[in-house]
Formats: structure tokens, C-alpha cells, sequence
């Protein structure tokens, strides 16, 4: 069988093999398999729950009040009045949107669609009622006139933000449901508001002893459980929470990241989507690595600069490029343009010394400097130049999205995650995922090389606190993290980053276990460390000098 260098899976870190070590493809066959079947299970335990939770309430909530209507044989005396059981119809709404994950584009769609439809519908049932009552009293057809003016609201603006959702290209299925759960509370408190008001002016109209008749249980209690349901249940911190412990319940935490995992390939392959030997065969054929006697610190430019132009001009008029100039990519990986990606190479995996991650918001100056302290020191071990992986230039532009679909197998292919740690690093939400799915792919901590840099300082500076602040360790870097929140890392596409947390918020359920997860992170790091050691404080110095040269 053909075999890997790197960190192709748990099962090569338990044997022992270190970076350079052969482990076998098989083995990551297997882990990307496990991991989408964790995420299966996961699916499936949550998404089944609710919605048998969610279609009991509806039965109840409607087939007493319709066998009652219709048949008239509901028994009174025995279950009760069956305009009680209408409570139970909002709790119904609430797990069926609790059921709806992030990523379901189709299922997101099709709910809101559903929506849409049943609120026009009960526009115009409460429309005609409020034509039919208008002479019972005068509480009653005002109650039927507003609910009608608010579900009519509420058909307008879902078909509106499903017009809008249509004439895109790529609508976030995650924001769209955002969208559509707080508007659903919006409406849920503007319903609960009326039917409750309708208790109190109509015992100050024309029946004071309404609480004694057989309606007044049914509208308070549905008024305070649209009230409930609606508002709180469906408020973004009780909704995380619900599904975090749902998610937790009968999984591992080990089946929760695994999940993660299987997200990052699930949905993104585009052509190369199916099963895991074909992501494989994919991933094999496109892998590239470049060597570091190729780059220069203009390739960390971020595009858009007048010295990336500058540069990708030169080098485009050097020799023609292997891949379309003209192709922008997505996220922290394709910002930048292919010009100068024929100087990346074709490599069998397992043949590439680092993965290079790093911001493109970082300045490219102390960044370069960082990278290329590190690169000497590797050339004087080993007697040559590390070959690394660096997104803009060995990432095919024309194939973005499957390229990032096979990131969890390139990461595997590459013997350490080199991690350029500037100033914005931990606010990058690609970053944080390179991180994390280079561990959860069965690399150890110790194959995570961290290089941390400063903004870079005024260049004709000499002076001590000048000289300071390009300088930064290993706790600096922790202390960024500490703070880590993935619904406020950012991304440089915005569909990436919808992505990504709907690929988070599905396997935990909640952004709370990744949030501590990055955040004890280099904590780790750092004691294992025991601080910054002499050669991270010889590093830093020749970073400080390179920064100042």
C-alpha cells in the first residue's frame, strides 16, 4: 500500500511514528470514514429527537380540536376542553426549527418557504374571521384584524428574504436561518402581546366574567406559550444551549470533533464530492509544495497592496503562469491571486516539511522575517531548504472550494503545521481550523511549530521600546487567545466563514467547546514548554534584527 509521511491519522501517533515516518494510507481512509459517521450519528440522534418531539406536539397540539369540530366526538367530561391542546402547537414550531441544521441548505429553504405560506394562509383565514365576528362584539374582529396585519407582515418579509436568498449564488443557509429565527421571535412576542391583551379588553368591553367561560384557559395559556416558546426558547443563547447538550448526549467528545472533521469535506467538494477514496484520489493529484528558496516576502503581500502588483508583475513577465491570473479564491487560502503558482510543484504527500499558517492580515515584514529565522535554522540542520505549503501558491485558483475540501488530507500529508502567530492571527477563524483539524487529524502538539511576531516597528527606529514591539513569545500568544470567540473570527469571504461556523455549531451544537478548546490551546503549549525556552528567545532576537535590517 502507498504510504505517507505525516500524521495521517490517531492510529500512526499510537504506534509511535514521528514527522517523517510512514503511515498508511488506509489509516486515514478509515479516520475520514469514522469521522463521517460521527457525524451521522450525530445528525441523526439530534435531528430525530426533536422531530418525533416535534410531530407528537403537533398531533396533540390539532386532533383533539379536529375530531371535536369535525366528528364531534372528542370526549369532554374525560381529556378535557380541545381547545387546550392548541398550546402545544408553538412548542411543535420550536423543535421543528431546532431540528433544522445550519448547513441544510434545501431544508433551511424549504422551512422558510413552508413559513411563508402558512403565513399567508392565516392572513387571510384571520382576515375572513374578522368579517364574520364583526358583530359577536367589538374585541374580537380587532384581535382577527391585527393578527392578520402581522401574519400578512410576516408573509412579505419571508418572501422577501427568500427572493433575496434565490437571485444569490451562494446564500448562507446559516444566515438565512438566523434571519429567519429572529424574526420568528419577533413575531412570537408581537402575537403573544395581542392575544394576551385580548383577556383584559374584553372584560372592560362586554364580558366580565370572560375567565369563566371555556376560552379563557385556551387564549392565555397559548399566549403565554407562543410568549415562551417563541422568545426565550428560541433566543440564540437558550437555542446553543439546547442543542449543545443534545449534541453531548450518547457522543464523545472525540465524536464531536471527529464531526468537525467530516464537515470541512461534506458539502464543499464540489466535483470531487463523494465518497472518501475519491477525496482522496483528488487531494493526491493536486497536491503542491513549494520550495523556500522560491518565495520572498513580497508572496505575503497581502493582494491588493501596491507591492504585490509590483511584484506579480515581475514574476508573471519572468515566465508564464502555471495556473489562471485572473482567479480569485475564498477565504484566509484564496485571497490572493495565481500569478506566481508556477513555482509550486507537484509532490507525493508526506513530502512537505510544514504547512505554513499564517493571516493575511498580519504585516508582511516581521511575518517574512519570522519565517525566514526559521528556514535557516532548518537549511543548517538539514542541509537544504524546507519545501512548505502555502495556500496562495499551492492551491489551484480555478478549484477553490475542492481544494479546501481536501485541507484536513493536506494537513495530514505535511510533517508540522508551522504557525506564524502575528497580531491577528488568532482573529482568523481559517486559522483556528488549521489548527484544530491538524491535531484532530492525530498530530501531536509537539509537531505544531509557533513562531510569534509583533507588528513591526517604525523602520529607522533604533531605540529599545521601539525595538520591543516587534518582539513577542509564546504567552502573547496564549493571552490572544484567550479571549477566542468563533462568532466574531473572521474570514475573508463571508460564505467561508457561514461555513465554517455551521460546520462547528452542527457538531457541538454551540460555539462554547470550540471557544475553550482555542483557548487553552497554547496554554498547553506553553507549559509544556515551561515558557520561552533560549531558542525562542533566539529566534525572537533574529526576528527583531531581520525586522530592522
Amino acid at each position: 500500500a502507498k504510504t505517507w509521511r505525516g500524521r495521517a491519522g490517531a492510529a500512526a501517533v499510537q504506534n509511535g511514528a514521528r514527522g517523517g515516518g510512514a503511515t498508511n494510507r488506509q489509516a486515514l481512509v478509515r479516520q475520514l470514514s469514522r469521522a463521517g459517521a460521527a457525524r451521522r450519528r450525530i445528525r441523526v440522534r439530534v435531528q430525530m429527537l426533536l422531530q418525533v418531539l416535534g410531530l407528537a406536539s403537533c398531533w396533540w397540539a390539532f386532533t383533539p380540536l379536529y375530531l371535536s369540530l369535525a366528528y364531534r366526538i372528542w370526549p369532554v367530561e374525560l381529556a378535557g376542553n380541545p381547545l387546550l391542546t392548541i398550546v402545544l402547537w408553538p412548542p411543535a414550531t420550536c423543535l421543528a426549527i431546532l431540528s433544522i441544521r445550519p448547513s441544510d441548505g434545501g431544508m433551511v429553504f424549504g422551512f422558510v418557504l413552508a413559513d411563508a405560506v402558512i403565513f399567508g394562509a392565516v392572513s387571510v383565514a384571520m382576515g375572513l374571521l374578522a368579517y364574520k365576528v364583526r358583530h359577536i362584539d367589538r374585541v374580537s374582529p380587532w384581535l382577527c384584524v391585527c393578527l392578520s396585519a402581522l401574519t400578512l407582515g410576516g408573509f412579505v418579509f419571508l418572501g422577501g428574504i427568500l427572493v433575496d436568498a434565490a437571485r444569490r449564488r451562494q446564500p448562507s443557509p446559516r444566515r438565512l436561518l438566523l434571519l429567519h429565527n429572529e424574526f420568528c421571535r419577533a413575531i412570537g412576542a408581537s402575537g403573544a402581546t395581542l392575544i394576551l391583551a385580548y383577556i383584559p379588553l374584553k372584560m372592560w368591553d362586554d364580558d366580565p366574567l370572560f375567565p369563566q367561560s371555556d376560552l379563557f384557559a385556551p387564549v392565555l395559556l397559548c399566549g403565554l406559550s407562543i410568549l415562551f416558546n417563541f422568545v426565550f426558547i428560541l433566543a440564540p443563547r437558550v437555542r446553543a444551549a439546547a442543542l449543545a447538550a443534545l449534541c453531548k448526549t450518547g457522543s464523545t467528545a472525540e465524536e464531536r470533533e471527529a464531526a468537525v472533521l467530516a464537515g470541512l469535506v461534506a458539502g464543499r467538494g464540489g466535483s470531487v464530492a463523494g465518497s472518501v477514496d475519491t477525496l482522496l484520489q483528488w487531494a493526491e493529484s493536486h497536491f503542491r509544495t513549494i520550495s523556500f528558496d522560491l518565495l520572498s516576502r513580497a508572496d505575503f503581500v497581502p493582494d491588493g497592496d501596491a507591492r504585490a502588483s509590483e511584484h506579480s508583475t515581475r514574476a508573471s513577465s519572468r515566465r508564464g503562469s502555471l495556473l489562471s491570473s485572473d482567479g480569485d479564491g475564498g477565504g484566509e487560502h484564496g485571497g490572493e491571486r495565481g500569478a506566481d503558482n508556477w513555482r509550486s510543484e507537484p509532490r507525493a504527500m508526506g513530502q512537505c516539511d510544514a504547512f505554513i499558517s499564517h493571516s493575511w492580515q498580519d504585516p508582511p515584514e516581521p511575518k517574512w522575517a519570522a519565517l525566514s529565522a526559521w528556514a535557516e535554522a532548518f537549511e543548517a540542520e538539514h542541509g537544504r531548504p524546507p519545501s512548505v505549503w502555502l495556500d496562495k501558491l499551492c492551491i489551484d485558483q480555478r478549484n477553490v472550494q475542492e481544494a479546501l475540501a481536501c485541507l484536513p488530507i493536506f494537513l495530514a500529508g505535511c510533517d508540522r503545521l508551522l504557525v506564524l502567530a502575528g497580531p491577528t492571527y488568532s482573529s482568523r477563524l481559517w486559522c483556528v481550523m488549521e489548527l484544530f483539524t491538524f491535531l484532530k487529524m492525530g498530530a501531536p502538539l509537539d509537531r505544531i511549530a509557533v513562531l510569534p511576531f509583533a507588528a513591526a516597528a517604525p523602520r529607522h527606529s533604533d531605540s529599545p521600546p521601539e525595538r520591543a514591539r516587534t518582539s513577542s513569545t509564546l504567552a502573547d500568544v496564549a493571552a490572544s487567545f484567550a479571549s477566542f470567540d468563533a462568532a466574531r473570527a473572521q474570514c475573508a469571504q463571508a460564505e467561508d466563514q457561514q461555513a465554517l461556523l455551521s460546520v462547528i455549531e452542527e457538531s457541538f451544537g454551540s460555539f462554547a467547546e470550540f471557544n475553550m478548546w482555542a483557548r487553552h490551546l497554547f496554554d498547553r503549549h506553553a507549559q509544556r514548554d515551561g515558557g520561552a525556552s533560549k531558542g525562542e528567545e533566539e529566534m525572537t532576537e533574529m526576528v527583531s534584527l531581520a525586522v530592522h535590517s
